[in-house]
């Protein structure tokens, strides 16, 4: 997730966040109980104290989260995504042994400090589209049971999205982890668009177009007439295959650019 999406997501700042934390403004003087996913006007563009006194009651669920835990502004350390990639992939053992996941982003990449943790996620047995909320809701109440998410802020939704506060122990930081559930056809291209980074991915998008193709909604079709046919989409049994398809030399995470 870019910065851009990472504090669109969040709604703040970490400065405007910061200013309602000095201001006392929090879920007890700005929301009446809110529900996760209950619809609420956004305002986050607060030019002064004055402004954000005056528009406390429009703030979102998840712009309260923002407020309230500050810890996940903070970057993260590659080696702490590694503790809990394997208390993830136990879990999801425990949960049902049919379950895949891939933590995306920078931590893919390799990058010493992750701004967040991104999980693209399938199901071996997915059978039909309306699976999909109910196994990814599944995961988060599994990783809630055992005390690692301490909050859903954007709840399962039709996308197969969630985003979540999570805490490794006690006396660690506050992060934000966000799911990706998809079926298990577009795992692999869910996990090459979700690795990044955006500049890369936009690059091979690009080249996608030139060759006559489609990259949309983690699926890759050829097109013709402008678009006004598309072939069904591509198999894409691994990583590597998106590569051979648009006929680029493969590329390890560390290396995309």
């Amino acid at each position: 997730m870019s910065q851009d999406n990472f504090e669109a997501l969040l709604g703040f700042t970490p400065l405007k966040a910061q200013l309602l934390r000095d201001l006392g403004i929090d879920r007890s003087n700005c929301l009446d109980d809110s529900p996760v996913n209950k619809p609420r006007e956004t305002n986050s563009d607060f030019y002064n104290e004055y402004d954000v006194i005056e528009n406390k009651d429009f703030l979102t669920y998840t712009q309260t989260a923002a407020v309230i835990y500050k810890d996940i502004y903070k970057l993260i350390p590659n080696r702490k995504i590694r503790f809990i990639e394997e208390i993830i992939a136990q879990e999801l053992k425990n949960l049902d042994g049919k379950f895949k996941f891939t933590i995306c982003g920078e931590y893919r990449r390799q990058l010493k400090w992750c701004k967040d943790i991104n999980i693209v996620i399938t199901h071996e047995d997915e059978t039909n589209f309306t699976d999909r909320p109910l196994r990814l809701e599944c995961v988060a109440k599994q990783l809630m049971k055992i005390g690692f998410i301490v909050e859903i802020i954007e709840g399962v939704n039709k996308k197969g999205t969630c985003s979540a506060i999570c805490q490794l122990g006690i006396s660690s930081n506050f992060n934000l982890i966000n799911f990706l559930y998809v079926p298990p056809f577009k795992y692999y291209m869910a996990v090459f668009m979700e690795t990044g980074p955006k500049l890369f991915v936009d690059k091979v998008i690009k080249h996608a177009g030139n060759l006559g193709m489609k990259i949309e909604k983690n699926e890759i079709q050829k097109v013709f007439c402008r678009d006004l046919i598309r072939e069904p989409p591509l198999k894409i049994a691994n990583e590597e295959d998106v590569f051979d398809v648009l006929c680029l030399p493969y590329k390890n995470p560390q290396d995309r650019h």
